[in-house]
């Protein structure tokens, strides 16, 4: 192996005794240095090539070399001692050292054009391992295997992980470990997509500090069983996305749905229920309080008449009653205060006049929420629905697809797992305020399998809550 890094480091296991050999070594020139050795626990042991001569880890001189010129360099690294020979005549034997961990190899060479070429073997005591594999597995889903790291003091790195013949055909290896510690596991996560029915020989090797790392086992392979599923969602209270309908403002009221799903199959349908904005005006609403005169006019010869303008949705205008101070306007009486969507009314005064009066409407203003007008209870009875679980969002309270799906969620992580023609029901608030603007939500039951006649896996139906206008 060409060395010609600056500075080329690799993991060993992290125990105290490793035997090395430089065989067949040269180096491309007496310029440069190179410097091999061990390394770990903060600690280095080197041998040096420098400027044609060699020393050891002590800084003594022990040899020398030429371009070119082969040359061999063995040796034994203890815990308290290493030993090493030069071309075959031993050099040094029982050398004390400091006593840690052998974590690391390295090959170091400078300036950048120098090279040490060399066959390099290092020995260790190995790490004892075991592997187990899943027995079984349903095509499309992932499997794992269990690593066991059975040294008390070695680490073991992985480096590169190969499937190979019948395993590379049928799986793909979507995780692995890059090393495991001293009477540790190691779990390897595979995917079996690509994979056929059947029992296969799975065959993997694994590139480690300690050398290669065969393992043979055996997975079977067995496809997913046939289920089948008519999923159905239904009004259990009679016409329910239309019954939310008020003749009086601030009214509340309910509506049930009820879900089940005909199962063939040895399988439950899992379901995730979710009420979501639909459309509709939600934000600040004005009611008219009063207004303030800023010209009470002059020359009226009748009682002026109020008027209020507003053009936002099914905003209802406020009324009023001008009072008279001679032929000026002294202060108006609110009748009726109307409802204003977003924006404060106009106010402008009739009848003739010499010089009409003006004023500005005084409001009191409230918020029209998506979690304000509806909220949403579930269970496997109607006696027994609630809304434990449910996560509520409204402008950003919690992370969601405004864009899509506008201002406002109810969604509930907590899967209901549902038995062949098992009801599943749903009852739906919804709360009106002192406006006349329609809101809608959506009711949406996403399920685990997938309908057989429709392929889809989302039943959902469109709640509608409103005031009516007299």
């Amino acid at each position: 192996m060409k060395f010609t890094e600056n500075n080329y480091t690799r993991e060993l296991t992290g125990q105290k005794d490793v035997s090395f050999l430089l065989n067949k070594s040269f180096l491309s020139d007496t310029d440069g240095d190179v410097y091999f050795g061990f390394s770990g626990e903060g600690q280095t042991l080197q041998w040096k090539f420098e400027k044609g001569e060699i020393r050891d880890p002590d800084n003594q001189i022990f040899g020398s070399y030429s371009p070119l010129e082969n040359f061999v360099l063995s040796g034994d690294v203890s815990d308290n001692y290493y030993n090493y020979s030069f071309n075959g005549t031993s050099v040094v034997r029982g050398k004390s050292k400091a006593d840690f961990k052998i974590e690391n190899f390295f090959v170091s060479t400078t300036p950048a054009d120098t090279y040490l070429n060399t066959t390099l073997s290092i020995y260790s005591e190995g790490i004892a391992h075991s592997f187990t594999l899943q027995d079984e597995v349903v095509i499309g889903q992932n499997f794992t295997g269990q690593l066991v790291n059975n040294s008390s003091s070695g680490k073991l790195v992985i480096y590169s992980v190969t499937l190979k013949n019948q395993a590379l055909t049928n799986y793909s290896v979507v995780s692995s470990p890059s090393s495991i510690e001293p009477s540790s596991t190691g779990t390897f996560t595979f995917d079996s997509s690509s994979a056929t029915s059947g029992t296969h020989t799975f065959e993997m090797e694994l590139i480690t500090n300690v050398g290669k790392i065969s393992i043979t086992d055996s997975m079977l392979a067995s496809n997913p069983p046939t289920v089948f599923a008519y999923n159905t969602l239904e009004e259990y209270s009679t016409g329910a996305t239309e019954a939310l309908s008020f003749d009086l403002v601030n009214s509340e009221d309910y509506v049930s749905f009820f879900y089940h799903s005909a199962i063939f199959g040895d399988s439950t349908q899992d379901v995730t229920p979710t009420l979501e904005y639909a459309e509709g005006n939600v934000g600040t609403y004005h009611r008219v309080t009063g207004v303030n005169i800023t010209n009470d006019g002059e020359g009226y010869t009748g009682i002026a008449t109020v008027s209020f303008a507003g053009d936002q949705g099914n905003d209802v205008s406020a009324e009023g009653t001008a009072t008279m101070d001679g032929d000026s306007v002294s202060e108006v009486t609110i009748t009726n205060s109307g409802v204003y969507y977003n924006t404060i009314p106009t106010v402008s005064f009739g009848g003739a006049s010499s010089v009409s009066a003006l004023g500005t409407a005084l409001t009191e203003t409230y918020e029209k929420t998506f979690s304000e007008s509806w909220d949403i209870y579930t269970g496997l009875s109607l006696q027994s629905a609630t809304n434990d679980g449910f996560v509520s969002g409204d402008y950003g309270d919690v992370v969601y697809d405004y864009a899509n799906l506008g201002p406002g969620i109810y969604e509930n992580p907590n899967q209901a797992k549902l038995s062949d023609q098992q009801n599943f029901y749903i009852k739906i608030k919804g709360k009106t305020l002192y406006d006349f603007d329609p809101i809608k939500a959506k009711l949406k039951i996403t399920a685990s399998i997938i309908d057989s006649n429709t392929d889809k896996t989302v039943e959902e139906a469109v709640i509608t809550l409103k005031n009516n206008i007299i």
